[in-house]
């Protein structure tokens, strides 16, 4: 939501508003909550419908992979000769072969023409109709500026406002990187320079040019951090001053804000949901939790005895933590945890699990295949982890193994419901990274 207890999605000819605000038995006792709701159902039934650019993209691979992943309904397949009339176009890096007359012409009929990043020397090879002045430049934020353009810039035909619902928090990033942004000095006249140089603005009669220099790829490729192993990781080693290289993990919010900001200039300029998007926003399908098993069967050796008897198997109900230690009645030696995750279908979820202190070795498998191995580290037991299970169809047998004082906390992901679409199992996010776990010291 944005911090703001309303959110309005334009979709198709209507729009749908979320609300969190609470009204449920206040209508009709609080005036302010009556008033409130009666001025949400007036707008949502009397206001204009909101009306969407066709919206194409041209240019490199690099600009399709950023438009491709926002959500919204463009033509990655746009041509200069099949420019939408009033509507949007995307160029991207590599469009050194683009008319920039007839680009010019088209934001002089009503339409918007959205430059993504590029190298500075790409602005002067011959598809942008007016000149612009670049510099070399580090920098960790753009300058919230933009949010006062309303005010800079003289109010348009169109009424479009290309950064409307962006905060300063949009152009905010967790590292500091190069880029070639505009420099603030020397453009040419009607060009605005905006976010400290991340933003060029240039009005024509009745559409625009929209430049923007926030480039997700310093980020994406600003390699590894070298940490102590305090995680588990594959080639997980005992040794106490092991160091790992990671991908930066503070990084991924950076670039998820970066693809918000595109998304939500796109859509301010016109560009409409996918239907995909779309799909899934309308279904209202609950999405998937986090649960514990419903019953486990438990068995256990002491010491370094490593044979058990399957008629020592004993039932235990299901729980988000198993304590092995009261569950066995001695709490060094080996136990052993089995359950079943039922599936309707075939598919990779995800599973957390949190060990205690005192285990010295885990081992997990799923219908017979190792998942997981841990061999602890001696001097740092932050034991907390996110496993994929790749799931068939019917019952899975999942077999826990853990050594040494030991309990352990585990959740698996529920099947997510069919009608969130091929991508669900991730849930909108990627699996956990290394380094990169609010897990890691508490159960969810």
């Amino acid at each position: 939501m944005r911090y703001s207890a309303l959110l309005e999605w334009a979709c198709g000819q209507g729009r749908v508003i979320f609300s969190q605000l609470d009204l449920t038995g206040r209508i009709g006792e609080d005036p302010a909550a009556t008033e409130l709701a009666h001025n949400l159902v007036k707008y949502a039934t009397h206001d204009p419908q909101p009306q969407f650019r066709r919206a194409i993209y041209v240019g490199g691979p690099k600009g399709r992979a950023l438009v491709s992943r926002l959500g919204l309904d463009v033509d990655l397949n746009g041509s200069q000769d099949r420019l939408p009339e009033r509507g949007l176009v995307v160029i991207g890096e590599g469009a050194a072969g683009l008319d920039p007359q007839k680009l010019d012409a088209f934001a002089d009929a009503g339409g918007w023409v959205l430059a993504l990043p590029r190298p500075a020397d790409e602005f002067a090879a011959g598809w942008l109709p007016f000149a612009v002045k670049t510099e070399r430049r580090k920098a960790h934020r753009a300058g919230k500026d933009y949010l006062d353009s309303e005010v800079q810039i003289p109010a348009p035909p169109d009424e479009v406002r290309p950064f409307r619902g962006l905060g300063p928090a949009d152009l905010h990033w967790r590292d500091v990187a190069e880029f070639d942004v505009f420099a603030s000095a020397g453009q040419l006249d009607g060009a605005n320079v905006l976010g400290d140089g991340f933003l060029l603005i240039m009005r024509r009669k009745a559409g625009g040019w929209l430049l923007c220099q926030a480039d997700p790829e310093p980020f994406e490729n600003a390699g590894t951090v070298s940490l102590r192993a305090e995680w588990p990781a594959p080639g997980w080693s005992d040794q106490p001053d092991r160091m790992v290289d990671v991908p930066k993990p503070w990084l991924r919010p950076t670039l998820q804000k970066m693809d918000r900001m595109y998304a939500q200039i796109l859509a301010n300029l016109g560009a409409g949901p996918s239907d995909a998007l779309a799909e899934r926003v309308l279904s209202f399908v609950p999405g998937s939790r986090f649960v514990p098993p419903s019953e486990w069967e438990i068995a256990g050796t002491r010491g370094t005895d490593d044979k058990w008897s399957p008629a020592e198997w004993r039932k235990l109900d299901g729980a988000l933590k198993i304590d092995f230690s009261r569950a066995l009645g001695f709490d060094d030696g080996t136990a052993y945890a089995r359950t079943t995750v039922t599936s309707d279908r075939e598919i990779t979820v995800p599973m957390r699990v949190r060990f205690g202190w005192g285990a010295k070795s885990a081992d997990i498998s799923l219908n017979g295949q190792p998942v997981f191995t841990l061999r602890k580290n001696q001097w740092c037991p932050r034991q907390g982890h996110e496993i994929m299970l790749p799931l068939k169809p019917g019952n899975n047998e999942l077999l826990v193994t853990v050594t040494g004082q030991f309990d352990v906390r585990l959740a698996v992901q529920e099947t997510p419901d069919p009608r969130l679409g091929g991508n669900a199992d991730v849930l909108y996010r990627d699996p956990m990274r290394l380094g990169d776990d609010p897990y890691a010291w508490f159960a969810w």
